[in-house]
């Protein structure tokens, strides 16, 4: 089974329940670019972040990325964010320190293991405008 998920959804959903407009897009067939507008010192900046998903299993993503130290405290923040606002979230996520890697365990996600249950996900590619992901019933 292969589900799409476009990036204009996923830009949506991020828009509306964040506030935060993102733009997303292929690097290449593993690496997705999320960009997000910023008013720094004033002018406006995009701040990029590519992700590379490095591994995908039915019950775990493994993604890395690629950015300087700026981006290296852009993630601190985010996860404080998620420890204050998405509490439940923070037992499925972890970042290793210095080696900017991060792990999503989808069975501590409590959306993500009902789905587990019934579905086992083989891989995850970056198309041209969106995220494909390929299951097999379990």
């Amino acid at each position: 089974m292969t589900v799409d998920l476009s990036f204009i959804e996923l830009s949506e959903y991020v828009a509306s329940h964040f506030g935060h407009n993102i733009a997303m897009r292929q690097f290449n067939e593993s690496t997705l670019c999320i960009g997000l507008k910023r008013r720094i010192i004033f002018r406006e900046r995009t701040i990029t972040i590519c992700l590379t998903i490095e591994s995908a299993t039915d019950t775990e993503i493994t993604l890395s990325y690629n950015a300087g130290t700026g981006m290296d405290f852009i993630m601190r923040v985010l996860l404080n964010w998620l420890k204050t606002h998405r509490g439940e979230l923070m037992q499925a996520i972890s970042i290793t320190e210095g080696g900017r890697i991060i792990k999503l365990n989808l069975a501590l996600i409590p959306r993500a293991s009902a789905i587990a249950e019934a579905l086992s996900l083989n891989s995850i590619a970056v198309t041209s405008d969106s995220l494909r992901c390929h299951f097999s019933i379990r």
